[in-house]
């Protein structure tokens, strides 16, 4: 998964571009507060690192983020999914 964290504006395109990008299962949009935003952006098992296309993608779209991260999960969380076959 990838942290992607810009101001709000324009957050809705930004998340239909990245849902073109091959290898995005999804895309979610949080808010941190009145001005940022995140769009948490899931992979499909085994896309490798989406940052740089993501990047490509909304630099063509003159959208720029102000961070994209990749997001740990930790290992509870990992053997939760594990244990439980993936549901919460």
């Amino acid at each position: 998964a990838i942290a992607c964290s810009r101001r709000c504006t324009g957050r809705a395109r930004a998340a239909e571009l990245i849902r073109t990008i091959t290898g995005v299962q999804g895309v979610a949009s949080t808010s941190i507060d009145n001005a940022w935003c995140m769009l948490a952006i899931a992979a499909e098992p085994n896309a490798g690192d989406l940052r740089e296309p993501v990047a490509r993608t909304l630099a063509v779209a003159q959208i720029v983020p102000r961070e994209l991260a990749p997001v740990r999960r930790s290992l509870e969380a990992v053997f939760v999914e594990r244990a439980t076959g993936g549901a919460s």
